[in-house]
């Protein structure tokens, strides 16, 4: 278990050093994860040597190593569909008015791979790379409504259905009659579930042969869906018709390539 500890601190460090616009010190790690400077250099420089962190030698400074990007590009590779999906996400700003972003299934989480702001002064601002609970988020709940029964029922069962707020559903009986409720409406919605100062709606892209499992939606602020209680059918509208041309357009270019 100790070595599992040491992989989970080590890797923590990692995304810590990542995550930050600047290299970091030597001293910030230390200060950040409450380790003394000793054990902080070993897990740097274990990183270091997997070329996951690099060392500036005249600053000191530890940031994203050559390893790290290799790894970034080749997963890029898989995430190329996010610049196929942009026109579209605009499109659906230009229509709604409101941010779209795009999400793919990464094990059981939902990865935000584009997000496209709105220019509107009342509008939800994200960032790409967010992962999200795929059980009460309007994007998730929309690539799970694709699978079958199975497939979802299976799904939540293994999933820790946390409460992010009152409004989360926890109950898994009841998370597995909303998917199914969600697959038959053919759109989600997130009504301040995952945060409550917000809510989306979703669709899922159906394409033939399309994996991972997508799905794009719209950010709204939540009192713009009280204060107007048709914007979700007409979100929703908006949605089911961009990703009718996506799914054509993927389906295209997946016939184009056999």
């Amino acid at each position: 278990m100790a070595s599992v500890r040491t992989l989970d601190r080590g890797l923590r460090i990692l995304d810590h050093v990542i995550a930050d616009d600047k290299p970091l010190k030597l001293r910030d790690v230390a200060d950040a994860f409450d380790i003394d400077r000793a054990m902080a250099f070993r897990f740097l420089q274990t990183l270091c040597e997997f070329g996951l962190l690099h060392k500036d030698a005249r600053t000191k400074g530890y940031s994203p190593g050559g390893q790290f990007y290799s790894w970034m590009i080749r997963a890029r590779q898989r995430l190329d569909i996010a610049d196929t999906v942009r026109p579209f996400l605009r499109e659906v700003v230009r229509r709604t008015e409101q941010s779209a972003h795009l999400g793919m299934l990464v094990d059981d989480q939902v990865l935000l791979i584009d997000f496209v702001p709105s220019e509107n002064v009342i509008s939800v601002k994200n960032r790409v790379g967010v992962l999200e609970p795929v059980y009460c988020t309007a994007i998730g709940k929309a690539i799970a409504s694709q699978f079958p029964r199975e497939e979802r029922d299976r799904l939540i069962d293994g999933l820790d259905l946390v409460r992010y707020s009152p409004r989360t559903i926890t109950d898994r009986e009841a998370a597995k009659s909303h998917l199914a409720e969600v697959a038959k409406n053919g759109f989600a919605v997130d009504d301040g579930e995952f945060n409550e100062l917000l809510a989306c709606v979703a669709v899922p892209l159906r394409a033939p042969g399309a994996s991972p499992a997508l799905s794009i939606g719209v950010s709204l602020i939540r009192p713009v869906i009280a204060d107007d209680h048709k914007i979700v059918g007409v979100v929703a509208e908006h949605l089911r018709a961009v990703a009718a041309e996506i799914e054509a357009l993927l389906g295209r270019n997946s016939g184009s390539e056999r």
